[in-house]
């Protein structure tokens, strides 16, 4: 595994640590009522949703582009946020342009 999968599944490994935490102490509705609680909340949330839509069409492109299904990633995506566009990095086929000394 190389030193960018490593990190990419350490940064995995706590996001989904702490995903758990709050899903334990709130549910979806509570996360989502507490995240749009206030304007600097409610900005943050969009972003989120913002930069998950985002990655969620590039992982769809890419994954098309490696012969690989993308609806796991964009399910968990959906689901838990950044810990699909984590996984699908970690996951995804390196090509020769990516193998860079």
């Amino acid at each position: 595994m190389s030193v960018v999968r490593m990190v990419l599944a350490a940064v995995l490994a706590g996001f989904v640590a702490l995903t758990v935490r709050v899903l334990i102490e709130q549910s979806y509705a509570e996360f989502v009522e507490t995240a749009t609680a206030n304007a600097a909340t409610g900005l943050l949330f969009l972003d989120l949703v913002v930069f998950l839509g985002m990655a969620c069409v590039w992982m769809i492109q890419d994954a098309r582009r490696h012969g690989i299904a993308a609806w796991p990633f964009v399910a968990l995506s959906a689901a838990f946020g950044a810990a699909g566009p984590l996984l699908y990095l970690i996951r995804r086929p390196r090509t020769a342009a990516s193998r860079v000394a």
